[in-house]
């Protein structure tokens, strides 16, 4: 069976390759070369670097024994059109890993994954080739980093660096960094990139309202759920799809069972307040 598979995959493949030759577009030369002008090609070429490493950790005061997964995930930008990304990938290994930038992103990986004192756990470690999926002790944690990319244009790209980690207690916990890329200018868009100083309070107000709206709860009952007077300006900005997005982990403003929030803001309702060169960016008029 599976050489038969094989075969009509073959068949259709020499076939793919013979139709154009077979049957023409009907189009001369000289047309498909005016219309192959028309469209622009950016080439994107990223790596997906994938690493885990698994330890036992016992002795030294600790009952029992414990269990940890470190793993890192990540898709590395390689390649986007003509621009240099060498500082695109520096900002993405800071991000990911900013006690370990030693050498290229292998080695950070590396570093990252045989750093095991950082999470505290005391004893004596050791790898391990799995560890137990369950356990009644509440032994088994995890730490994972990982770098996504969650939009690219030809001259922006955005990225999700993420963290999730179980040591222990209640629930897991997990937090991302969102970041947007500007190829052109080299630099990472901020919210020093994006607004007049002295607009904080207009941008409160405006992430408040969405908010709410995105919740469905009143003005009211927001600010009563709040972990905070009022709803700072979010440093985790990013643009995706043309809107100005504020990331807030869990905790940031809302307990826990809010989750992450992405708030969406478009750059027309607050244009009085956006730089010269966020207009040209947002290309708002």
């Amino acid at each position: 069976m599976k050489a038969n598979f094989l075969s009509g995959f073959a068949l259709m493949a020499v076939m793919a390759v013979m139709m154009p030759a077979c049957t023409g577009n009907g189009k001369s030369d000289d047309s498909a070369n005016e219309e192959d002008s028309l469209i622009a090609s950016t080439p994107i070429a990223f790596d997906i670097k994938r690493a885990d490493r698994n330890y036992r950790i016992v002795g030294t005061g600790m009952e029992g024994e414990y269990y940890l997964t470190v793993s890192a995930n990540v898709q590395w930008p390689v390649q986007i059109g003509s621009y240099d990304v060498k500082a695109l990938q520096d900002t993405l290994t800071a991000r990911l890993f900013p006690s370990h930038q030693s050498g290229g992103i292998d080695d950070s990986i590396l570093d990252y994954l045989e750093d095991v004192g950082v999470y505290q756990l005391g004893g004596k470690s050791e790898v391990v080739d799995s560890v137990p999926t369950e356990s009644p002790y509440n032994n088994v944690f995890y730490n994972l980093a990982s770098a996504s990319i969650e939009e690219v244009t030809e001259t922006l790209i955005t990225f999700k660096v993420f963290n999730a980690q179980y040591m222990g207690g209640a629930h897991p916990l997990s937090v991302a960094y969102p970041f947007t890329y500007d190829l052109q200018s080299g630099q990472v868009i901020s919210i020093g990139n994006l607004f007049e100083k002295g607009s904080d309070e207009v941008l409160s107000a405006a992430i408040s309202d969405q908010i709410a709206e995105q919740l469905g709860i009143s003005a009211a009952e927001l600010k009563q759920n709040l972990l905070v007077d009022s709803v700072p300006v979010s440093e985790n900005v990013y643009i995706s799809d043309g809107q100005i997005v504020f990331h807030y982990n869990p905790y940031a403003i809302l307990p826990y069972s809010y989750g992450m929030m992405d708030v969406s803001i478009s750059p027309y309702v607050i244009q009085e307040i956006l730089t010269p060169d966020a207009c040209k960016l947002l290309t708002v008029e």
